[in-house]
């Protein structure tokens, strides 16, 4: 079984706010990441490997629970009144000896602070079983995402609980009300935006470009529905956190109208050393009101081609769900990685982005960069070198 504790503990650690309910949002985020990975491992683990796993991360968060246990009522004296001389100096003695309090025991060695920009697993989390070393490469992944996961839960969760935005249903006027909702996310994750200074190059922003929502139709599987809308794209400055400066960000905004689905993507280089990533990329959706078929429940990563009709190319990273209609892309930071996911950003002029719904169809939401994607994103990645 892999050893969860210096994960978890590391995690926690990095919280602002180490509240119950923060605590209990990463061990949540922890527990569907692993169980998730875990299951849809191919070929498949047995369900009491599985639940090993599960033991082994529900006595990890046990562990940390404990560090955060109110100390005990200290013992009251005790009373020798009307006791013999004998008799009270033998309780005396006796009181001496006091026994070791069990939390003591329980008491994890103190960890040091987190300052690291790639989680590594731990080298006892390697699984022994019949299946050798293939097993322990595939349940070393799995730990290896989870990681990322709950990595991603902890920078996420540094606010507030409350500062988590709610289900945002499709405003009447939809061409406003994602990008409200979008500065209320990026305000949690990073400070609130603030208007692009007139030193930078500013994109015209009335010129829309192509977007497509291309959904499964169960009575014809072959021929998806295609629904068009459009993608406005632009430069925003946004706070890199508290005390540092001000940070590039891209901005794309994208409308769907007759699906009744807009989407706010914004990407921005990663600062944040606890978070194993080169970049973010944040996406939040919007869905009409009262259509909960349609509330977005899972999504693929970013894919990038050169032309509307061609298939694209992922990037590497690994999207997180926050929740309904919100998720976290963290692009991988390993130099090779890097340079081709750079490569994309900025040659390939349209991108994928394949969805899951509520009811089970699947989609992809396809858009162009076109001109003024093209001038925002060169600008972008010019400024985060």
């Amino acid at each position: 079984m892999a050893d969860y504790y210096p994960l978890i503990a590391r995690a926690v650690e990095g919280l602002a706010d180490r509240s119950p309910e923060m605590r209990r949002a990463v061990y949540e985020r922890a527990r569907t990441a692993l169980l998730g990975q875990l299951r849809s491992l191919d070929p498949p683990l047995s369900e009491a490997d599985i639940e090993a796993e599960s033991v082994s991360l529900d006595d990890a968060i046990a562990r940390i629970e404990a560090s955060y246990a109110p100390p005990p009522p200290p013992a009251p004296e005790p009373d020798f009144a009307g006791l013999g001389d004998f008799e009270s100096k033998a309780l005396s003695s006796q009181s001496a000896f006091e026994p070791v309090p069990l939390d003591e025991e329980l008491a994890p060695p103190p960890e040091e602070p987190i300052a690291v920009a790639r989680p590594r697993v731990d080298s006892r989390s390697a699984l022994a079983s019949s299946s050798g070393n293939t097993r322990t490469i595939v349940l070393g992944a799995v730990i290896a995402l989870v990681i990322v996961a709950i990595a991603v839960a902890a920078w996420v969760l540094r606010d507030t609980p409350e500062s988590l935005p709610a289900q945002p249903p499709v405003a009447e006027t939809p061409a406003q009300r994602p990008a409200q909702e979008a500065g209320k996310f990026n305000e949690r994750v990073g400070g609130q935006s603030t208007p692009v200074q007139a030193s930078q190059p500013k994109p015209d922003l009335g010129v829309a470009q192509r977007a497509v929502f291309y959904e499964e139709d169960p009575s014809n599987p072959q021929t998806p529905k295609a629904q068009v809308g459009k993608v406005v794209w632009r430069l925003e400055n946004v706070s890199g956190g508290q005390g540092q400066p001000l940070e590039t960000a891209v901005r794309a905004a994208i409308e769907i109208p007759d699906a009744g689905i807009n989407l706010n993507m914004t990407i921005r280089r990663n600062t944040d050393a606890t978070l194993p990533a080169s970049h973010t990329v944040e996406l939040l959706f919007t869905t009409r009101a009262g259509d909960t078929s349609r509330v977005i429940r899972d999504i693929g990563l970013l894919q990038f081609k050169n032309e509307e009709a061609a298939r694209g190319t992922p990037l590497a990273g690994l999207p997180v769900p926050v929740r309904e209609n919100i998720f976290l892309i963290g692009l991988s930071n390993l130099s090779g990685d890097i340079e081709r996911n750079v490569e994309m950003f900025i040659h390939r002029n349209w991108i994928d982005l394949p969805v899951r719904m509520a009811s089970g169809q699947r989609a992809i939401l396809s858009f162009e960069k076109g001109a003024s994607g093209e001038q925002v994103v060169n600008n972008a990645f010019r400024q985060w070198q």
